[in-house]
């Protein structure tokens, strides 16, 4: 049997996923075990803006969130924030790595990743 570094069965390097997890919102996830980084694609039928994280208890509670999308000028933006019950704050440090923004019709496509460990949620 050949090197075990090219099965990923034996070796899981890399990992990647598609789901929909709502009604209009796909998201892919490709996990890079080595380096120990999440990328994350967003597919999203919605104009304006994107919001996506992660809690403990799956709501909105001690969230590690980012909102990210492209505005009517066609600039981007992108920024890591963290909730507290409903009142969503700018988180102090920026963790999540912007990678892309575009808007195709009534569809958002947002492209970001971030560490396994940032410290947050």
């Amino acid at each position: 049997m050949g090197d075990s570094n090219e099965n990923p069965i034996l070796n899981p390097s890399n990992f990647e996923r598609t789901e929909t997890i709502g009604e209009g919102f796909r998201v892919t996830w490709q996990v890079d075990f080595e380096e120990e980084i999440v990328t994350f694609d967003l597919e999203v039928e919605t104009k304006g803006y994107v919001g996506f994280g992660f809690s403990k208890e799956n709501g909105m509670d001690d969230a590690d969130l980012i909102i990210g999308g492209v505005l009517d000028d066609k600039s981007t933006y992108f920024e890591d924030r963290f909730a507290k019950g409903h009142i969503v704050g700018l988180d102090k440090v920026q963790n999540w790595e912007f990678i892309e923004a575009t808007e195709t019709g009534e569809t958002t496509h947002l492209k970001f990743r971030r560490d396994f460990d940032t410290g947050d949620a």
